[in-house]
């Protein structure tokens, strides 16, 4: 490790503890273009998650802020397969064929049929009555969030 730091080039100690000179000055330069990508980043993530982002705790993984949990990945994806081969037949009815569908893609994926309920609450949440697909809306969550509502 101190060989890819190449801590035997920088400079002591004493020789930076005025705090000034041309090492400081990179390193502090650094240390605020840091700062301003994170922000930028931390913006970027929040104007562009299809999610809503509702992480209280500070430990949501970007990754599932981004492209959703493994089940709603799974739920959206094999509606968009079904709706591809048959277009605006997905219904949300329990043992229907969409569901069925749902199943059997995680059945096949995961060798087991646990976790299917979750799948199911996410088509009923997800799927209108028509079988038209809503996706979360993080705008909407987020001014509800901060009205105090519960989405």
């Amino acid at each position: 490790m101190q060989l890819h730091a190449k801590t035997q080039d920088l400079p002591t100690p004493s020789t930076i503890l005025t705090g000034d000179g041309p090492l400081v000055a990179q390193l502090t330069a650094l240390g605020n273009y840091a700062n301003l990508m994170a922000d930028q980043f931390e913006e970027w993530r929040e104007l562009n998650a299809p999610f809503p982002i509702d992480d209280v705790g500070g430990s949501t993984n970007i990754v599932t802020q981004w492209y959703g949990t493994p089940t709603e990945k799974l739920v959206l994806g094999a509606y968009h397969i079904y709706d591809y081969f048959k277009p605006e037949a997905a219904r949300k009815t329990e043992n229907g064929a969409f569901h069925r569908f749902v199943s059997d893609i995680h059945l096949y994926a995961t060798g087991s049929d646990k976790g299917e309920s979750s799948l199911y609450e996410f088509i009923k949440e997800r799927l209108g009555p028509n079988g038209v697909l809503k996706l979360p809306d993080a705008t909407a969550t987020a001014s509800q969030d901060s009205e105090g509502v519960d989405p």
